[in-house]
């Protein structure tokens, strides 16, 4: 929408943006600085990010209908799901959710 010459602004829950990206995908296989480098593309477009912003507690539904003329839900999956399979147990396997 930015590169279309829209204004936008992207809410994030979390204190840092990235989601579940940062949030739920290790640093090993997703580089810290790769995704930085996204979002400071992303910002660059003129993208505005607002971290540490939950719809419901900071802002409501109805702010957001006010201050903007279009309105895109997306919410993340904050559940790991493991698979039940030998060996899932084992030190050094992880799950989606670490930092």
């Amino acid at each position: 929408m930015a590169r279309l010459g829209y204004s936008v602004t992207v809410f994030e829950a979390q204190s840092v943006l990235g989601g579940m990206l940062r949030l739920g995908i290790p640093a090993y296989r997703l580089p810290r600085d790769i995704l930085d480098a996204q979002i400071k593309y992303i910002s660059d477009l003129g993208v505005e990010f607002r971290a540490g912003v939950s719809v419901g507690r900071d802002i409501t539904l109805e702010d957001l209908q006010q201050e903007y003329s279009a309105v895109f839900w997306a919410v993340g999956n904050q559940l790991s799901r493991q698979i039940e399979i030998d060996g899932t147990q084992l030190e050094g396997v992880l799950g989606a959710w670490t930092s």
